[in-house]
């Protein structure tokens, strides 16, 4: 994208900067960038992701219950991601259970509205669970008092995670 001026100076990329530099009116944007950029390949999913996510749900096929969990003070991102999984397990058929090492942070308390969330439970409320996601957490180590009996759970233990693993997921 480029902006031009009416005294047509040359074009100058203002996305760059913080504000829009002065004399600039006018957003250009080349009539290639369309044909370029089609809508369609901003929504096309990486064949390795799709392949990724058929993995997990043939390991979650046939458990009946599901602990989705994350790490210790949960942030926006450790929220929202245990919130869209325990919303997601029941379309493969899994009941989700939510079990944090810590209290569901009050600022997200909305994102909980209807989830069954055993974390008051500790690691107590793993003894059900038939598998467990744990998302945003690179190190087992901080799922702090969970960290013992998630790795002692016998079923499936998945981890979602966009930080650089460590040694022990």
């Amino acid at each position: 994208c480029r902006e031009v001026s009416k005294a047509a100076p040359a074009p100058v990329d203002w996305l760059l900067f913080k504000r829009r530099p002065p004399g600039r009116r006018f957003l250009y944007v080349p009539r290639h960038f369309h044909t370029e950029m089609s809508k369609s390949s901003f929504l096309d999913i990486p064949r390795a992701r799709t392949d990724a996510i058929q993995r997990i749900a043939k390991a979650l096929k046939d458990v009946p219950v599901v602990a989705v969990t994350t790490h210790i003070n949960a942030d926006g991102d450790a929220a929202g991601s245990v919130a869209a999984m325990a919303r997601l397990l029941p379309q493969i058929g899994a009941k989700a259970i939510v079990v944090n090492p810590t209290p569901w942070p009050a600022v997200f308390g909305f994102l909980k509205t209807g989830l069954d969330d055993r974390t008051s439970k500790g690691a107590e409320a793993l003894r059900g669970a038939g598998a467990l996601v744990s998302l945003d957490v690179s190190d087992v180590k901080r799922l702090g008092s969970l960290a013992g009996a998630a790795k002692a759970l016998p079923g499936p233990r998945i981890v979602i995670d966009h930080h650089v693993p460590t040694d022990e997921p």
